[in-house]
């Protein structure tokens, strides 16, 4: 009886198990190879979107300043095509790369909105983007070069 009981553990082990007679798993079958699509042509997609403001300012309120970060044209990236705002900014100016539009409000009513609408084209820019092109990288124009620089206390580690 017990001699029963092992063979048909065995057989009932031997049906369960992946594994060959001799122990090893059997070979999965292969899967077919299928290379990657070709790429898309490069898109480009223009937009249009709005960038909404809307502030309340209490009565005694002389003198409202706003400063806002504008978008701008990127090289392989993006291009601005318009700008148009509800109110004219008092001044547009640059600083440290980025584009910037100050609007002054004398004695706003209680509630005020400004809208800035803004058209651009948009390039696709992926890796296989990126190794194609050919152009200047951030870190080579002279205008992040504050911004790379090496802070003290850490040592730049040798090439």
């Amino acid at each position: 009886m017990k001699f029963r009981k092992i063979i048909l553990m065995l057989l009932l082990i031997s049906v369960i198990s992946p594994t060959d007679s001799i122990g090893q798993f059997p070979p999965r079958p292969r899967r077919n190879y299928t290379p990657r699509p070709p790429m898309a042509p490069i898109q480009n997609n223009t937009v249009e979107f709005d960038l909404l403001y809307e502030f309340f300012a209490p009565k005694e309120t002389d003198k409202i300043n706003l400063l806002i970060v504008l978008p701008q044209t990127t090289q392989d990236r993006q291009k601005i095509l318009s700008i148009k705002y509800s109110h004219k900014p008092s001044r547009t100016f640059r600083v440290n790369g980025n584009r910037y539009a100050e609007f002054v409000f004398f004695r706003p009513e209680k509630r005020t909105k400004l809208k800035i609408n803004v058209k651009a084209r948009l390039f696709r820019y992926d890796l296989l983007t990126a190794l194609e092109t050919k152009t200047k990288h951030y870190y080579e124009d002279t205008e992040f070069q504050d911004f790379l620089k090496q802070e003290k206390g850490v040592k730049q580690r040798a090439k």
